[in-house]
């Protein structure tokens, strides 16, 4: 059966639905939390990425050779080389989020805090959110005896402690003090968030907690 996947012997509707769509979906889902669960310590990264990557070259090479021999109108053919490219695009995301960002689903907004140890020599450890009620924000932890790790937190999980995520807050154009309990947060150095893909509902309520082109967060106790 793989050799036939392989060599886009099998249909192209079975090939790109079951084993492009489903299949892989589906080996997605169970690497990522298998990732998780299993005790992989730093090899957890690269052997997650090396199944993502692997599933998505064999399922776009039999999407793209079942393509080249089916009797499919035309335009199907091409919708299913289209998708392949997009799904390409999704690859290189999701490959850039992890090698970046390096997500904890260990850590959420509703457990981070307990990471949070106070040090007189850090004072902007802690919890931050543009407001004390929503269920995600910026928790600032120690990193180093001059440093910081600012990591997004959600109740899906934290961005990990990496080279990106770590600062020593004063000197980094990302970040403006504003005051002892209120820093202001540029994603993109000395350019205002883009708020064009919000709602106008969140997008009022992201303008509000904005001042000067950053978005401010709050100290939340």
């Amino acid at each position: 059966m793989l050799g036939r996947l392989w060599k886009g012997e099998i249909s192209l509707g079975a090939t790109f639905w079951f084993h492009g769509i489903l299949l892989t979906s589906l080996v997605w889902w169970a690497t990522w939390h298998m990732g998780w669960w299993l005790e992989l310590g730093r090899l957890r990264y690269p052997i997650i990425l090396s199944i993502l990557i692997g599933s998505a070259f064999v399922a776009s090479v039999a999407i793209w050779r079942s393509s080249t021999q089916s009797s499919a109108p035309r335009v199907w053919v091409y919708a299913a080389r289209v998708v392949v490219g997009l799904g390409w695009l999704v690859v290189g995301l999701v490959a850039f989020v992890v090698v970046v960002f390096q997500p904890d689903v260990n850590v959420t907004s509703h457990t981070v805090r307990a990471e949070l140890d106070p040090d007189p020599a850090l004072p902007y450890i802690g919890f931050w959110k543009a407001d004390c009620g929503d269920d995600f924000g910026i928790a600032i932890q120690k990193a180093a005896t001059d440093a910081y790790f600012v990591r997004f937190c959600g109740p899906g999980g934290c961005f990990g402690k990496t080279r990106f995520t770590r600062t020593n807050l004063v000197d980094d154009p990302r970040y403006r003090i504003l005051d002892r309990d209120t820093i202001g947060v540029s994603m993109v150095p000395g350019r205002q968030p883009s708020l064009r893909d919000l709602s106008p509902e969140y997008r009022e309520r992201v303008q509000k907690s904005m001042r000067g082109g950053l978005l401010v967060f709050k100290r939340c106790k």
